[in-house]
């Protein structure tokens, strides 16, 4: 299930926000200090993950004892504030179905409550995966397209500026 969230789940969002991101851009490095390893994900379905990307992120998530995650629409805006115009979900990691149906068409980042990963989608049908360099690497290795795309870090980062 996927839900809107009160004044103070919002809060507790923009504070995972910042453990995770530094920007919401998704063509450049967006990520914290704390956030030292990635990789690009080509293609999305839009502004969503595909089911297969939706699908190793739950398991990789699942595997730190995350269960769910947050979702901001974060185009136009500059950082997350938790404001009440800003939408943000709580997303359920077993529910692709819930998570489709948000319709999403702006730019949004889905990222851990405990602030140890991030993924921020661009409308350009890419994402930007970010996390500690063991979680990126258990993404890939369950990833089967883990080959066929770039894999950055804070210092190299291909094809983003």
């Amino acid at each position: 299930m996927t839900t809107m969230l009160s004044t103070e789940i919002r809060n507790a969002a923009a504070d995972a926000w910042l453990r995770v991101f530094r920007s919401t851009d998704p063509f450049g490095w967006p990520f914290s200090d704390a956030i030292d390893c990635g990789r690009v994900l080509l293609p999305t379905d839009g502004c969503h993950l595909s089911p297969a990307q939706f699908e190793v992120l739950a398991k990789v998530a699942g595997s730190t004892g995350e269960s769910t995650c947050y979702l901001a629409v974060v185009e136009g805006c500059e950082r997350l504030e938790g404001s009440t115009e800003q939408k943000i979900y709580l997303v359920d990691l077993s529910d692709y179905e819930s998570y489709v149906s948000l319709h999403l068409t702006l730019e949004n980042a889905i990222y851990s409550p405990g602030g140890r990963w991030g993924v921020l989608i661009s409308h350009e049908t890419h994402g930007i995966l970010g996390g500690d360099a063991e979680f990126v690497s258990t993404f890939n290795r369950m990833d089967p397209k883990a080959d066929e795309q770039w894999h950055c870090s804070r210092t190299y980062a291909p094809g983003l500026t």
